[in-house]
């Protein structure tokens, strides 16, 4: 086999290494170009985005209306609790006054 047969079976190999690997990469590089054609899915994807930054934004809301609620709440216990000791007050201010 001579320098020159040597080389251009190499050639030849190379080529038809090249050959087999194209054909076997063209199937995944056809789903690749249509999953890149097919916008439903990057669609789908930004939709996905926008309902979970809106769920963190009314998580935030519901958290800060549940804080102001609950401050309401203790105001309106402390209401109680002063009217209680007022009826009693004055309770104890009427029976003074009727022992009299």
């Amino acid at each position: 086999v001579t320098a020159s047969e040597a080389r251009t079976g190499a050639e030849q190999r190379r080529s038809e290494a090249a050959g087999r690997r194209e054909v076997a990469a063209a199937g995944p590089r056809r789903e690749v170009e249509e999953l890149e054609r097919d916008t439903t899915s990057l669609d789908a994807e930004a939709r996905a985005r926008e309902l979970e930054e809106r769920r963190r934004q009314l998580q935030i809301e519901l958290e800060e209306v549940s804080q102001t609620l609950a401050a309401k709440r203790q105001d309106h216990q402390a209401l109680g609790q002063r009217r209680e000791e007022a009826m009693a007050e004055h309770r104890r201010k009427a029976e003074a006054v009727e022992r009299e």
